[in-house]
């Protein structure tokens, strides 16, 4: 009985020679229990409890002995030869699953046997009915921690082992290895003895197979492996020192419990492609958890983190936890945020926590070391352009690379994406032949990856209009031409010719436009945006502003954060609404509005976009805020000639017109901005359209007196 064969395991061999032990624990519990085999009706033997099996339990009168050492003898020489068999496996490469899962989980010979024991009557249908047989219960369908005992703790000692390991709470038990449950009969609280145990489905499956790769079904869409090889790190666009610090930090972490690492950064930044390379070093792989689709009850939450810790374990890989900005402040539960605090503090092994922003809760996660990944500069930018262009495809020369990766700044995911679509668009010749990517072509693409989160508190601008339809003193159009100017040359001032080593702060481009109401300081942003090839995001300050304390803070963080990483120029409208003079404080609510003002005004000196403000009132804005200004641009009031041109700017060249329109005398007879121009125009273009006529001078005049009385102002005669 039990005897091993000799050589190598192949694949799934290791557990039948397993199985040759259960058998032999069996033999040795037949002899050790014989009492309970001497009921007359064996199909009612779980019912009773025969006289001899009570006398032998009173009198504790030993079993054969013998019989017992031959047993003990068997199995030790079995364990020898499974020993030898599982050290040749391992010298020629092959799989000895048993023992992965011990060293994976640090087990110890009592856990292992349990583990066996329970995968016996999954894996083979006799065994099954004999552990009935054994215990005298054709009931039962799964094992009862009392059958276990008998059956593998044939000492009170290795009983007590047995007990401990199999205890709620156990390494067993929380590494989800083992299933336990209660039973109805000893409802509320089932005791330890009679809970019955079940081996999990994936622990059988790995045991059969060796294959670490396959994840718990429970797991659904949450759960990837991803594998980098063990130079990965090399190749990676990021600074060195970050590298350095980390694989430094993963050396010198405890080899019992392993590093916490928070890798905190703008999307497509390299969390993930950092993480699998270095979990690639030693030749491991990433499990990825995306938290978006993790359940947000406590226990649920649990559940599904201690299957990922396990499956990483089987899969020899670290935990890589994908955590969305909704599981970084009070909007995740706090029973979830608990549990989730607890887990990562008690988890073995290395586990990476990705995010945007630091979660709140990471303070609370013990010996977690933080760091945080930069966007990637314009010369990376460059470098991952090429990197996913060579071989591939090339731009066409009226697009350099350098002015594609001034006009959209795009994280390395985002590059990723972006060449893979333009490649693919542009591929309409057969293989063997380069592909050249037209200018229109890698722009539409690189802008829609410039799709992101502003949207949620700022309105897009979108502008058609060019610089040859602005009408403005030749003063302001110098100014704003030079302020174009200054955002296409930053970097060469600031990087290639060192200037950032001077300027500590305030790199950003930041102009105000003050002047009356329709004098076109809102168009004028557009044309900016459309000229330097930017998004603009006008700022919708009902959205911004909340009555709450804090929360206007956090809002505008979010804003400057996510202009930072796409580039967009940001627009205030009507800023002396926030950019307002601070007050004397005699309030609690003077305080904090003085504090909303200083955090705008800390973080307009350290942004290093383009903001444009945009006032009514110049004088109510903070003096602080306009010093911090590179550019101040007055937007004055048009006077006749202007007002002339502004007129015939906004007649469209296909219009509808009819004999001349005295576009001098409408801007000498009507002192209007722009704005007002603009509507008495349209106005003019559908009064005509309703009588079916083309535009004429006498329509225009109409139209006018009308926009000029809604002003509240007198038309003269």
């Amino acid at each position: 009985m039990g005897e091993a064969g000799t050589g190598a395991y192949g694949p799934g061999e290791s557990m039948l020679d397993q199985l040759a032990r259960v058998r032999l624990w069996l033999a040795r519990h037949q002899i050790l229990y014989a009492e309970r085999e001497l009921h007359p009706d064996p199909r009612s033997r779980h019912m009773f409890v025969s006289d001899a099996e009570f006398r032998d339990t009173l009198r504790a009168e030993g079993p054969d002995h013998a019989a017992l050492e031959a047993i003990e003898r068997e199995l030790e020489a079995l364990a020898g030869r499974i020993e030898a068999r599982v050290e040749e496996t391992l010298i020629e490469g092959g799989s000895a699953p048993l023992e992965e899962l011990r060293a994976a989980f640090r087990l110890s010979d009592v856990e292992v046997d349990v583990i066996v024991a329970l995968a016996a009557p999954e894996i083979e249908q006799r065994l099954a009915r004999a552990y009935t047989n054994a215990w005298s219960d054709f009931t039962l369908k799964q094992v009862e921690v009392a059958f276990l005992m008998e059956l593998l703790g044939p000492t009170w000692a290795r009983q007590q082992e047995l007990r401990e390991a199999l205890s709620l709470g156990s390494r067993l038990d929380e590494y989800l290895l083992i299933h336990s449950f209660g039973s109805d009969k000893w409802a509320p609280d089932t005791p330890l003895l009679y809970r019955r145990l079940k081996l999990s489905d994936r622990l059988v499956d790995f045991l059969l197979t060796g294959r670490g790769e396959r994840l718990d079904r429970g797991l659904g869409r949450s759960a990837r492996l991803v594998a980098a090889g063990p130079g990965a790190l090399d190749g990676l666009l990021m600074p060195e020192e970050i590298k350095r610090g980390l694989v430094r930090v993963l050396s010198n972490s405890a080899r019992e419990r392993g590093a916490r690492v928070a890798l905190i950064s703008p999307p497509g930044c390299g969390r993930k492609s950092l993480a699998a390379a270095l979990a690639g070093m030693p030749g491991r792989r990433l499990l990825v958890l995306d938290a978006r689709r993790l359940p947000q009850s406590a226990a649920e939450l649990e559940v599904v983190l201690r299957t990922a810790l396990r499956d990483a374990h089987l899969a020899r890989a670290d935990l890589y936890l994908d955590v969305p900005p909704s599981f970084c402040d009070d909007r995740l539960a706090p029973e979830a945020r608990q549990a989730l605090i607890d887990l990562l503090g008690w988890m073995p092994g290395t586990v990476y926590i990705g995010a945007e922003v630091e979660p709140e809760w990471l303070t609370m996660v013990s010996g977690v070391i933080v760091f945080r990944l930069p966007f990637p500069t314009v010369e990376v930018q460059e470098a991952l352009w090429r990197r996913q262009l060579a071989g591939h495809a090339t731009l066409d020369r009226d697009i350099p690379l350098e002015v594609l990766v001034s006009a959209y700044s795009l994280s390395g995911g985002a590059i990723e994406i972006a060449a893979r679509e333009a490649i693919h668009q542009s591929r309409v010749t057969g293989a063997g032949r380069q592909v050249v990517i037209s200018r229109s072509t890698v722009t539409a693409c690189a802008q829609e990856q410039l799709s992101h989160r502003l949207g949620l508190l700022a309105e897009k601008v979108t502008q058609m209009l060019t610089w040859n339809e602005l009408v403005l003193p030749d003063k302001t159009m110098n100014v704003l031409k030079d302020l174009v100017a200054q955002y296409r040359n930053q970097n060469r001032v600031f990087n290639e010719w060192g200037f950032n080593t001077k300027v500590a702060y305030g790199r950003g481009l930041t102009a105000l436009f003050h002047g009356p109401p329709g004098t076109g300081k809102t168009m004028v942003a557009g044309i900016i945006a459309r000229e330097l090839g930017l998004e603009l995001y006008k700022i919708d300050l009902s959205r911004v502003v909340d009555k709450y304390i804090g929360e206007t803070e956090k809002n505008l963080g979010r804003i400057f954060d996510e202009a930072t990483r796409s580039r967009a120029i940001l627009l205030f409208d009507e800023a002396d609404s926030l950019f307002s003079k601070r007050t004397q404080v005699k309030s609690s609510h003077d305080r904090y509005a003085n504090l909303e003002t200083n955090y705008l005004l800390q973080r307009l000196e350290s942004y290093e976009g383009v903001a444009l403000l945009t006032t009514n009132f110049e004088a109510s804005l903070d003096e602080a805020f306009k010093r911090r200004l590179r550019f101040k641009i007055a937007f004055p009031f048009p006077d006749a000639k202007e007002r002339g041109a502004l007129w015939e700017a906004m007649m469209p060249g296909q219009a509808y017109v009819e004999g001349p329109l005295d576009f001098g005398g409408l801007g000498e007879h009507f002192e209007m901005t722009g704005g007002h121009i603009k509507n008495a125009m349209l106005r003019g273009a559908f009064s005509a359209a309703q009588q079916g006529s083309p535009i004429t001078a006498s329509i225009l005049y109409e139209a006018a007196t009308e926009e000029y009385r809604e002003m509240g102002k007198l038309v003269r005669s």
